[in-house]
């Protein structure tokens, strides 16, 4: 009776094993990069609910935008504040609600709004959409976040409603 593997019935094996391993590995990778896109996705649009709820219940502007200084890349983080001077980014007299860390290695962000300058989204007492300087001036656009080969944008219509949705099956999520 044997009890033991020899040396060769050992190396089959693991050359089985390292094959199937080889295998999986590229649909294991794109699984991970799925679900790194969609937490990105879903932390972006919590911070945009975020910002339009507390626009209604502190009566006051409230901005989503960039970390970087020159407020284009969102991929460095972004912050949700009540902003008192209306210049779209974190200054000192304005109340920090949230702060996203940095995107993970290789996502892209996009933004398309209907002013060019500084990419952010900003929310008006009403909860509706608007620009850093004028409360009454409606700032509609899309947020595009990109990984791995998979796209999802965020649409932000005119009365400052957000929804998620997916270029490759959903023919109104055009930009």
């Amino acid at each position: 009776m044997k009890l033991g593997f020899t040396l060769m019935e050992l190396l089959v094996a693991l050359a089985i094993v390292a094959i199937l391993s080889s295998a999986a590995a590229p649909s294991l990778q794109s699984i991970t990069r799925r679900i790194a896109l969609q937490a990105a996705v879903g932390d972006l649009y919590g911070a945009i609910e975020l910002a339009r709820s507390n626009s209604i219940n502190h009566a006051a502007r409230v901005v989503v935008a960039p970390d970087d200084s020159a407020g284009i890349d969102w991929t460095g983080g972004w912050s949700v504040f009540v902003d008192r001077d209306g210049d779209s980014r974190v200054s000192d007299g304005d109340r920090v609600l949230l702060r996203h860390p940095a995107l993970p290695h290789g996502m892209r962000v996009s933004s398309a709004f209907t002013q060019p300058g500084r990419s952010y989204i900003a929310y008006n007492a009403a909860g509706r959409s608007c620009t850093a300087a004028s409360s009454s001036a409606v700032r509609a656009g899309s947020l595009t976040v990109e990984h791995g080969g998979e796209i999802r944008r965020i649409k932000i219509a005119l009365l400052g409603r957000a929804r998620v949705c997916n270029p490759s099956r959903d023919r109104s999520c055009a930009d």
